[in-house]
């Protein structure tokens, strides 16, 4: 999977998160030092209490708390930022003053009257973009090797920040873009053009809320002695920030996606099931009175109700939704739900929310695996192992096995492992050699397995190794001298006995005329 992937379901998941409560989502944006006001779009507000709350993904910390109490208002701001924030109690409207990028995340307003309404706002406080640096690259230094004489190579460079892009345009037309999400390398552009060029050239740095322009002045900068080659420290130089650029997209994708996962209130269980059986999803609980149990299915995120279970006028009224909606089962007293005659659709996160006096939350990640197959073994010919240093009076085998999802292919000799193989690659088969002795006694035995279950093929030295031929390595050789003694003897006897046959043909042949004679 790309990185391009992983953020696209990164960003998914965040969005399924900030609509997880029945809240309405407004996106706003900020620059640093000015000021926002978070606008609910309500006028003469007439409310018993209207609370704020933040957070940078979940909005768990309260930061206004408004309430009319005998006929007061009573305004009380919380938190580290307080002295900036501002309420409007008619419009429920909150103003944030002096921004700074900390102000960026997640608010929630409450408002309590005869019933609680909410809305959320996702506000993304920026930096100002700095202005970038145009400079002449050396001859040499620049990688087209496709440069052309009387042409010159700049490059534009800025430092990095939050949803930043570097751009060079030609007039209003905009040549190449680039952006990055490592914010601890500067952003780089570079661009050839010749210099009989009169076009206006201009480099612009800009961010959703400002932007910087530097005009490239050709003059000032072509026009000049031209260093000498630098090239292979440039090479070195790209080589080594692309190795650290590697490992700190490494690093940061698996903290980003670690933070996702731990970012909501809700407890997460790891489960596994084997396809064709069921399995349950126990949130742990007992005795459960609630009046709403929502349950939500998703490949990645939750958000495809497949059970809702409502007590209505006393009356539960529970309903089984999507494309399993067959194979479901609910326990109202646990909130546990079964799925049966499992498949590997059904692998994905499931969610539970129990309404009461308030919503808890789990979730589950279920991967469904099917069973494994049973592996095959064959000996390997002479000639076609790998292993040279193969020895004789040895026999080499091969296991193998359709492969499957974290699938393993393992030889034992007896309980201990030799060695393994997997790969992430389901399109091809596991293949495992193994070369043994054949005065080998010890019993082996290869081995698929995936985390719901394992197959066994043991080995049988004597049915795959020791066939004619190969129980002794000379056997073929005096095979081959006794067959060729036996055709020589062959060729004498019958040469024998074709020149005494022969010599009896001619004898009779010619004792006939003595018996005529003797006759008359």
């Amino acid at each position: 999977m790309t990185t391009l992937q992983y953020l696209g379901i990164s960003v998914l998941f965040i969005i399924d998160l900030l609509g997880a409560v029945n809240a309405e989502v407004n996106t706003l944006t900020g620059r640093e030092g000015q000021s926002v006001t978070l606008h609910p779009g309500l006028t003469g507000l007439q409310a018993d209490k209207i609370f704020w709350f933040f957070g940078p993904v979940i909005p768990n910390t309260s930061i206004v708390e408004s309430q009319l109490i005998r006929g007061e208002n009573i305004t009380e701001f919380k938190g580290r930022f307080r002295e900036k924030l501002q309420l409007d109690r008619e419009t429920g409207s909150l103003t944030i003053r002096n921004l700074t990028l900390n102000n960026s995340g997640v608010y929630q307003l409450d408002i309590f009257n005869t019933h609680k309404t909410s809305q959320r706002f996702y506000l993304t406080v920026y930096a100002p973009v700095p202005l970038p640096q145009v400079k002449k690259i050396p001859e040499g230094d620049f990688l087209d090797s496709s440069s052309e004489k009387g042409s010159c190579s700049v490059v534009c460079s800025v430092e990095n920040r939050r949803d930043m892009t570097l751009s060079w345009y030609r007039g209003e037309k905009r040549l190449n873009q680039t952006s990055s999400p490592d914010l601890s390398t500067n952003l780089s552009l570079p661009l050839e053009i010749k210099l009989q060029d009169n076009n206006i050239y201009s480099c612009v740095a800009a961010n959703p809320v400002s932007n910087q322009t530097t005009k490239l002045n050709i003059e000032t900068l072509c026009l000049q002695f031209v260093d000498p080659n630098r090239i292979t420290i440039v090479v070195i130089v790209l080589g080594i920030g692309l190795m650290l650029f590697i490992v700190i997209c490494c690093i940061w994708k698996r903290k980003y996606i670690k933070d996702l996962l731990g970012a909501v209130n809700a407890e997460v269980n790891t489960l596994t099931g084997r396809e064709g059986q069921s399995v349950t999803l126990h949130p742990g609980l007992t005795g459960l009175q609630a009046d709403k149990i929502f349950w939500f299915f998703g490949p990645v995120i939750p958000n495809t109700s497949i059970v809702e279970s409502q007590l209505i006028r006393g009356e539960n009224i529970t309903e089984f939704k999507g494309r399993f909606r067959e194979k479901l089962q609910l326990d109202r007293e646990t909130g546990s739900l079964t799925i049966r005659n499992l498949t590997l659709n059904n692998s994905g996160v499931y969610q539970l929310d129990i309404f009461n006096t308030h919503k808890t939350s789990q979730r589950f990640y279920l991967t469904v695996y099917a069973p494994v197959p049973l592996p095959q073994v064959k000996k390997i010919p002479e000639g076609d192992f790998l292993d040279s240093s193969s020895e004789k009076g040895s026999c080499s085998v091969v296991c193998s096995v359709e492969n499957r999802r974290d699938m393993t292919l393992s030889w034992y000799r007896g309980e201990k492992r030799l060695n393994q193989t997997s790969s992430p690659d389901l399109s091809t088969n596991l293949s495992l050699p193994l070369e043994i002795k054949l005065q080998d006694n010890n019993i082996y035995s290869c081995v698929a397995a995936n985390p719901v279950s394992n197959q066994t093929t043991k080995l049988n030295i004597e049915t795959l190794c020791l066939q004619f031929g190969e129980s002794d390595p000379n056997l073929i050789t005096i095979v081959v001298i006794v067959l060729g003694i036996g055709l020589m003897l062959f060729i004498v006897i019958c040469c024998i006995w074709k020149r005494k046959y022969i010599k009896g043909c001619c004898v009779s042949t010619s004792g006939s005329p003595e018996e005529e004679d003797s006759v008359v």
